[in-house]
């Protein structure tokens, strides 16, 4: 299981961002805001197709796994209901598990 998370992290950054504005010590003008909104509409539509496909492939593995009841948050899946152990890398393999390793650049916006 491969599950692509960086536009929906960098998404959800921006959209935040946009909803914080003036909260910072200088708040941010008109202009930031502006770019900061074109980087959501240009970000929306792949972080909305990756998370549909990281949600297929986590209930694919739960039907191989015959497992029946899933929880999805937005920092945890956990797979409930069944009765044999699953280990981990059943599940993601090492390579897989350390894609989620790592720290989304954020760029510098002047007064932010």
């Amino acid at each position: 299981m491969h599950l692509e998370f960086n536009q929906i992290t960098q998404y959800q950054s921006v959209k935040t961002r946009i909803k914080n504005n003036g909260y910072s010590r200088y708040g941010m003008n008109q202009d930031d805001v502006s770019g900061l909104r074109v980087q959501m509409f240009t970000l929306e539509k792949i972080a909305k197709e990756q998370s549909q496909i990281n949600l297929e492939q986590i209930f694919q593995k739960a039907k191989l796994y015959k497992i029946p009841t899933v929880i999805v948050k937005p920092q945890t899946i956990q797979f409930v209901g069944h009765h044999t152990y699953i280990r981990a890398s059943s599940i993601a393999n090492d390579n897989e598990i350390a894609h989620f390793n790592f720290q989304l650049p954020i760029p510098a916006i002047p007064g932010y």
